[in-house]
């Protein structure tokens, strides 16, 4: 039997499935990679060259992980090593804790060259100009080193704040004082500071990050939210995370959303800021001139390091999803886990637990939407008499088992989840409504979803009458 040769008393439906990066929902649990690290694990930083930097505290290490290769090279760089990151011509910057230094290392002959800071400097970032920004613990001051004049600035951050991870924008600098519980940004070339006091005075903005429009985003691990400040309209969107979540760490920007850790129950998570609800909240504006202390300190040469190099041993792992609600995503670590760096890349997502020592990668969610519209008058002749079908269950399938629950479709007559591209057999499939009789079966395995390839079935119901047709599309 042709589609074109139905005739009236059929009840067409048309499910189209497709493939694209803007995942929506999620299944029930979600495979990864899981590779060991070096003790105390913190920051994950993905520099221009697809290189993962990672820093290890207590034992005196950063590790280079090569992103597409898997190869990783361990600096035995000593010291207290923090928020270590490379720059666009493939140099080690790092803050050392322990010897009030900042550092840089040639990875080419690892030589390490270092520049005395009287602090104990602690998280670092590097802007536009290839000037390094650094904060100290527990301190209000911010520095900024120029490392092709050995200029040092330092600014003083006003009524006592604190500062701890930065983001740049451009020549200026983005940043959270947690004491005072503001957004602050500072403009060297101005030398002023504007400030945005935050709702309510519990805010811990921790984990900050710059988007295209240049909205700042950051974890508020004191109200266990993520917010989004925009500057231009001087506002706040505030995304509360679900109660069972608690202290949102790093965050990362990515084309799918905004990726976060958070610490308790231990976990990853993606928030949609398109589909999540939100709470908006008017800010005020606050300018104030900042006078940097500025003074020439010239590097020393500490000599060479050793380093060694391995591939990392990749796990299989699978994590179950804990929310998969409108606009957030959320999944959870093994237990003992506590997730820290986070980092979005072209082709994963990179987390750091530091609780097991382990590194995560995990792909990008793949959404595959499955929608069902009626035709009025059961002919595919015509097309404009079909209308969405809401509320109807759909199923996918992985493996050739139904996962539920299912989902039902909303007023689009879509229903949406996400999925990982993998040695995984996905289908869909349908209850077969009460006084319709199924003409073909009522599901279907289309096998491994590969990129660039197109899958259909077609199913055909009768009575009130029903065809249903099936394209998957991978973009």
């Amino acid at each position: 039997m042709k589609l074109y040769s139905l005739k009236k008393y059929c009840i067409l439906f048309l499910f189209m499935l497709f493939v694209s990066m803007i995942p929506l929902s999620v299944m029930a649990v979600f495979p990864a990679q899981e590779t060991d690290l070096g003790y105390d694990p913190r920051e994950a930083n993905l520099d221009s060259q697809g290189m993962l930097w990672i820093s290890h505290y207590l034992e005196g290490e950063i590790w280079q992980v090569d992103t597409q290769t898997g190869g990783i090279v361990s600096f035995e760089v000593g010291g207290g090593p923090w928020d270590g990151r490379g720059d666009d011509a493939g140099m080690l910057w790092w803050a050392d804790v322990d010897t009030e230094r900042l550092n840089r290392l040639e990875t080419s002959s690892n030589t390490v060259h270092s520049w005395e800071i009287p602090a104990s400097l602690q998280t670092t970032a590097i802007d536009a100009a290839g000037q390094v920004w650094a904060t100290a613990i527990n301190s209000p001051w911010v520095y900024r080193l120029d490392p092709a004049t050995n200029n040092l600035c330092s600014y003083e951050i006003p009524d006592g704040g604190k500062a701890l991870y930065l983001a740049p924008d451009g020549a200026t600098l983005w940043f959270g004082d947690y004491a005072n519980a503001r957004v602050v940004h500072l403009d060297p070339d101005a030398n002023t500071l504007d400030w945005w006091e935050l709702p309510d005075n519990n805010s811990f903005p921790f984990g900050v990050g710059l988007d295209q429009g240049g909205n700042l985003w950051f974890t508020d691990n004191g109200l266990n939210q993520i917010g989004r400040v925009n500057p231009l309209e001087d506002k706040l969107t505030a995304y509360e995370l679900p109660p069972d979540h608690s202290t949102p760490k790093m965050l990362s920007l990515a084309a799918d959303g905004i990726w976060f850790s958070f610490e308790f129950p231990g976990g990853i998570g993606r928030l949609d800021p398109s589909a999540a609800e939100s709470t908006d909240h008017v800010l005020v504006k606050e300018t104030r001139p900042v006078a940097p202390t500025c003074e020439m300190v010239e590097p020393t040469s500490t000599g060479t390091i050793t380093s060694r190099s391995f591939d990392a041993a990749w796990d299989e792992v699978i994590y179950p999803v804990l929310h998969d609600t409108a606009g957030l995503l959320t999944l959870q670590l093994p237990e003992d886990s506590i997730p820290y760096g986070i980092a979005t890349g072209d082709a994963h997502i990179w987390l750091v637990d530091y609780g097991r020592s382990k590194l995560t990668r995990l792909s990008y969610p793949i959404n595959v939407t499955a929608c069902k519209w009626k035709d009025a008058d059961g002919t595919l002749d015509t097309s404009d008499d079909q209308t969405p079908v809401t509320d109807w269950p759909l199923y996918l399938r992985i493996d050739g088992e139904r996962q539920t629950p299912g989902k039902l479709t909303g007023p689009d007559g879509c229903a949406y989840w996400d999925v990982p591209l993998g040695q995984y057999s996905y289908g869909v499939e349908e209850d077969a409504a009460e006084s319709w009789v199924a003409l073909t079966e009522t599901s279907h395995d289309f096998g491994l979803l590969q990129i660039g390839q197109v899958y259909s079935h077609t199913f055909i119901n009768h009575q009130e009458g029903s065809l249903i047709y099936l394209p998957l599309i991978l973009k």
